[in-house]
């Protein structure tokens, strides 16, 4: 909007996503919030993060993510959260037996640009950088979802047992974790913009649903 980029000097130009993250670990299949009881969670570090862990009375345990297979590995932590890109990446495989595809954040990039060189620039070349985020951001987003459903059945073959929830299991996981964290942001943004997510989400939903 008009008011970040006078605030922050930086023009967001689009919004590419590689992924929504998804919980691992070496203990137990996750169906439901419950199951993530007394789990230690690597998270980054990242209070909202944090917090969507700990509303599931999992512990979060921040750890860089140089260190994070190691970890695993020596069962510094019981699991993670990544998308399934970042797992094969990782090769966390290896080191982890379940995930559980709930989907608790979908991992954004945003590609942004310094608003005083964007305005130095000659207005048609201003319309092909523009243009070209959002060509870009789009076929990114295409390319990693089709992606992700390959990553899914590559891992499985790798001796990751995959649980998909039910949508009434993924509803315990939104009832469990959307009040705390919400609470949490709001406690240092106000109402007004969580309002207005969670708002649109609900909106975009049920515009799918009609779909």
């Amino acid at each position: 909007s008009a008011l970040s980029v006078k605030k922050t000097g930086v023009r967001l130009l689009a919004y590419s996503q590689y992924g929504w993250r998804h919980f691992t670990n070496n203990k137990r299949a996750i169906r439901t919030p419950a199951d993530m009881k007394g789990l230690k969670i690597r998270t980054q570090e990242d209070p909202a993060m944090m917090k969507l862990v700990q509303s599931m009375d999992a512990s979060a345990t921040p750890i860089a993510w140089g260190e994070l297979y190691t970890a695993l590995q020596q069962g510094v932590v019981d699991g993670e959260e990544n998308p399934t890109s970042m797992i094969q990446v990782a090769k966390l495989y290896e080191v982890q037996k379940y995930m559980t595809m709930d989907g608790h954040i979908l991992a954004v990039n945003p590609v942004c640009i310094n608003e005083k060189f964007y305005q130095s620039l000659p207005q048609d070349i201003r319309h092909i950088i523009r243009d070209s985020a959002h060509t870009a951001a789009l076929v990114y987003n295409g390319v990693n979802t089709y992606g992700a459903t390959l990553d899914v059945a590559d891992l499985a073959k790798k001796g990751m047992q995959i649980y998909v929830p039910t949508e009434a299991e993924h509803q315990q996981f939104v009832k469990a974790a959307q009040g705390p964290v919400k609470d949490f942001v709001v406690s240092k943004i106000g109402k007004e913009w969580p309002d207005k997510l969670l708002k649109a989400i609900a909106t975009a939903q049920t515009a799918h649903l009609k779909d």
